[in-house]
């Protein structure tokens, strides 16, 4: 059995990738909504400057038992990578995993990396058995993101009663929110928080690489939300005496299915912290989403358990813990 690397547009060979990750993931995650295949189309674009590789296990099985995503960073100096590790639940237990997990260690190393990181999921309650096996290949927990969930709509005036408990802390600040596109005028300053993102976000005991990041950056970015399907709410903290961008938060939902939206990332500059900034823009990305008309009943978000400003703000949204993913490190 060889892991390789396949064509997201060979549509045979990505529908086989597909039928194993959905199946993997909607029985860990108990049937929840997850990835489309557009999206996953969309994450392994070539043309992107971060984009996924697409492993199958290529062992003539018309339903191969496992396969991988590999995160591929079109940049120098890149010393992590993150990857999607699925074993088909019929194909368990049988040792495909083992060997399949040494083969992307190996995709990962001659990429030239020094760290990969392997997400897995599991139900809050939950003790999966992941655990077992990401010892036995020699990976230790590098963070733990815990996925809080919020109903849909809000009860009348919940929104509206957190805003103005926030906005009394935010008097220097203005919140604009965003269909789809960040202004052209405004790429650099979100090219600038992108950047610090990476490095200011809790991630506990994982190495993180420093990320350059340009107008064609975010605009690749935005793009890219669209060939995935997905609609792209933006909000951002103007700081009025500099006329800045210094905080930004992102709400995406499928168009497909709109059952469920994603909090995708929310940012505050250091120097702009402590105004509440971050509640009142993802307070104004769900009222956005709430006047759009998509029948949106649930938003997701992840945090690492270790950022409790964060977790704060979504405990008074009223976010229940309901997920957790263990980011698994290993030093290659």
């Amino acid at each position: 059995m060889a892991l390789v690397v396949i064509d997201r547009d060979d549509d045979a060979a990505f529908d086989r990738w597909f039928d194993v990750f959905d199946r993997s993931t909607k029985e860990k995650l108990h049937q929840r909504a997850g990835w489309r295949p557009s999206e996953w189309r969309a994450r392994s674009n070539p043309n992107d400057a971060v984009i996924y590789w697409l492993l199958l296990a290529d062992d003539q099985d018309p339903e191969p038992g496992v396969v991988a995503a590999l995160e591929v960073v079109a940049r120098e100096a890149m010393t992590t990578t993150r990857a999607e590790f699925h074993v088909d639940p019929r194909r368990r237990r049988q040792g495909l995993g083992s060997v399949a997990m040494a083969q992307l260690e190996a995709h990962a190393r001659e990429r030239g990396f020094r760290q990969l990181v392997v997400f897995a999921e599991e139900a809050s309650e939950e003790h999966g058995a992941h655990h077992d096996f990401a010892a036995k290949a020699g990976f230790v927990v590098g963070d733990v993101q815990v996925r809080r969930d919020l109903v849909m709509p809000r009860p009348p005036g919940q929104l509206q009663t957190l805003w103005d408990q926030w906005l009394i802390f935010a008097a220097d600040y203005e919140i604009v929110t965003f269909l789809g596109q960040t202004p052209a005028n405004r790429l650099d300053e979100r090219a600038r928080l992108g950047e610090q993102i990476v490095a200011d976000i809790p991630h506990s005991d994982l190495e993180v690489d420093e990320e350059h990041w340009d107008a064609a950056t975010v605009r690749h970015r935005e793009s890219n939300v669209v060939e995935m399907g997905r609609r792209l709410f933006l909000s951002y903290a103007r700081h009025i005496a500099t006329d800045t961008f210094v905080a930004f938060s992102e709400l995406t939902v499928s168009e497909e299915i709109p059952d469920f939206a994603y909090q995708w990332d929310t940012m505050v500059a250091r120097g702009h912290r402590g105004h509440r900034l971050g509640g009142l823009m993802k307070v104004a990305n769900l009222r956005a989403l709430e006047a759009s008309g998509l029948a949106t009943r649930q938003v997701s978000t992840f945090n690492s358990a270790t950022n409790v400003n964060m977790i704060a703000v979504n405990d008074a949204l009223g976010c229940v813990v309901t997920e957790r993913r263990f980011l698994w490190r290993k030093n290659l």
